[in-house]
């Protein structure tokens, strides 16, 4: 378990980096393709709002989530808001959106731009047009695969038209999202052969396992493999990996060095 805390801690400078160092350790430990569900924005809960001066009608909005994942825009400000006014206006819409998930936030912020503070309410209307058509909670849902040619080291898939169609299925990045985003209810996951729904899955193995912020399920990640797999090994590494994001994803929750 050092050796992957270690391994994830040298990728992790931001969220996207975890997830795929999470799916190439995974595959190297395992020598089977992996499969990591990235956190959707949708279930995940904002942490900070920062608006940043840049120049004249330009400015910088951040998003900070809790999961230590952030993004960032460029918007148009009205050139009168000078840094103070808008780090002001910035510390207010964080108390009003902080620990909500984004669709409950943009409802705050449009409420308060009705309510509290209507001498900006048109500039906050087109920040939020903007933030919906820029940022999407749907473009979280990301399958991160690592290892997919591990499948040609064993010998049940030497079979070329076996390999193409299952290659051909890691191409198919939503039926893997769909499978995965009903792995979350579960800490582990077994299915063996035939109890999998894909046909193309029918004789290989997926096992999987969760990964939270505190107690808050972000997504799920896993392995693919022929049936004879050592199910004991397998669950052993997850268990591991998953305890390791765990602890970096609750760095990123109580670290207030980010903005």
């Amino acid at each position: 378990i050092s050796f992957i805390r270690k391994y994830l801690n040298q990728k992790m400078g931001q969220m996207g980096g975890v997830i795929e160092a999470t799916a190439k350790v995974l595959s190297e430990m395992t020598n089977l393709t992996s499969l990591v569900l990235a956190p959707q924005l949708s279930q995940i809960e904002i942490r900070r709002i920062q608006i940043v001066k840049l120049s004249g009608h330009k400015a910088l909005l951040i998003f900070v989530f809790n999961t230590g994942m952030v993004r960032d825009m460029v918007i148009h400000v009205p050139e009168e808001l000078d840094p103070y006014e808008l780090e002001t206006l910035s510390n207010f819409l964080t108390d009003k959106v902080s620990n909500r998930r984004f669709a409950d936030a943009v409802s705050a912020v449009r409420e308060a731009a009705v309510g509290d503070i209507e001498a900006h309410r048109a500039f906050l209307e087109s920040m939020l047009d903007a933030v919906q058509a820029n940022i999407r909670p749907e473009a979280g849902k990301e399958v991160v695969l690592g290892g997919a040619k591990n499948i040609f080291n064993h010998p049940e898939y030497q079979d070329v038209d076996k390999a193409k169609n299952f290659l051909t299925l890691l191409e198919t990045k939503d039926a893997l999202y769909d499978m995965l985003s009903r792995s979350t209810d579960m800490e582990f996951t077994i299915r063996i052969g035939k109890e999998n729904e894909l046909s193309e899955l029918r004789d290989m193995s997926i096992v999987t396992a969760t990964y939270r912020m505190g107690d808050q399920k972000l997504g799920s990640f896993g392995v693919i493999g022929p049936t004879r797999m050592n199910y004991a090994k397998i669950i052993s590494v997850l268990r591991c990996v998953s305890a390791s994001m765990n602890e970096i994803l609750q760095y990123y929750l109580t670290d207030d060095k980010q903005y």
